[in-house]
């Protein structure tokens, strides 16, 4: 399998005028590595590792050579790779030859042309079904945040996803499996890329029941609970138990099955699981690479009446998503702060999607 991540480039004009810094590169997955080959403009180098110009306005070659041989190491800190254990990738780059002007020193206006190359290798395991990309935002010795905008290309080089790293240490999933499911709605959760990042629920409409499904991952928990984590942000096994039962009352109270007849709530069941599926029993859980899943049953008469409504919102999570089985319909709502509440058996519902069940 080989697969190939371009990344666009794109800066602000002036040479000391920089808001935001971009690079670009290339990430190649094979079976055995992943391969991360930048190419970042000399210019970026002065803010990156406070490099001040001569009063001529003139940079010295071997301060711009010292900035790039230095700069390796801080991308080896910065660019995180997970597998789907958690472990985080090892990182080693190399500072490529680059091909320059003779100079002793160029004029500040020049550097943006000028471009230094780096080669990064971690090494892959072939059990690996994910990857999670993610820029260390504490490895960064400057305010000046940075971005990569990466083009996902599958396939066709026309069918390409977007992807967005910032040194505010967003993160983004990579899927590896070549059985991926991206059929979209009415596909169960496990294996869509959206589930990664996104509050999820998959609602099933039976005769006598409504079945709910929450996905949550664990860095969107840790708005709504403390999530206690080592320095390799793995959790602190002493307060799982704790996060388990504390998620339990926060989802009991923020998801709400009502229909014309008194509903009956069977006890939540809680558990921590991979990205794509059930954890091992033994497995550490780390924060970046497992979910929170559980699961509700309503009991009632008559749930094709029944409505759910959506209370699990705070400042950072202000939308959800909810995939509605009901019969042999499916419809894939988004719910807002807004619109928190949805039909789940009506067919013309506003803002929900809608096709056969598979």
């Amino acid at each position: 399998m080989h697969l190939v991540l371009l990344c666009t480039s794109a800066h602000a004009t002036g040479a000391r005028a920089h808001h935001l810094l971009l690079s670009s590169g290339e990430i190649a997955i094979e079976h055995d590595h992943v391969e991360i080959r930048l190419d970042i403009a000399a210019e970026d180098l002065l803010h990156w590792h406070a490099i001040q110009p001569d009063e001529n306005g003139d940079v010295a070659r071997l301060a711009i050579a010292d900035a790039a041989e230095r700069h390796a190491g801080l991308l080896e800190r910065v660019l995180v790779l997970r597998s789907a254990d958690g472990s985080r990738l090892a990182t080693e780059c190399r500072l490529n030859p680059g091909d320059w002007p003779a100079a002793e020193s160029y004029a500040l206006g020049k550097l943006r042309a000028l471009r230094v190359n780096y080669s990064c290798r971690n090494p892959l395991s072939a059990q690996t079904s994910f990857l999670v990309l993610r820029l260390q935002p504490d490895a960064f010795p400057m305010d000046i945040p940075w971005q990569l905008v990466l083009s996902v290309r599958r396939g066709s080089p026309d069918a390409a996803e977007i992807i967005r790293l910032t040194s505010r240490g967003n993160t983004e999933v990579l899927e590896l499996s070549a059985h991926a499911d991206r059929r979209g709605l009415c596909v169960r959760e496990a294996g869509a890329q959206a589930r990664f990042t996104e509050l999820y629920a998959d609602v099933t409409v039976r005769e006598e029941a409504v079945d709910v499904d929450v996905s949550i991952p664990l860095p969107l928990l840790s708005t709504w609970l403390p999530v206690p984590v080592d320095g390799d942000d793995f959790l602190e096994p002493m307060y799982i138990g704790s996060i388990l039962e504390s998620s339990r009352k926060l989802i009991e109270h923020g998801l709400v099955v009502q229909s014309t007849q008194p509903c009956e709530v069977q006890p939540i069941d809680v558990q921590f699981a991979s990205l794509t599926g059930e954890l091992p029993a033994a497995s550490r859980i780390n924060l970046w690479t497992a979910r929170l899943q559980a699961r509700l049953r309503f009991k009632l008469q008559d749930p094709r009446r029944a409505t759910l409504t959506w209370r699990l919102f705070n400042a950072g999570v202000v939308a959800a998503r909810a995939v509605v089985r009901c019969a042999d319909r499916c419809a894939d709502y988004s719910v807002t702060t807004y619109e928190p509440t949805v039909s789940l058996c009506d067919p013309q519902s506003e803002h929900g999607r809608t096709s056969p069940s598979p």
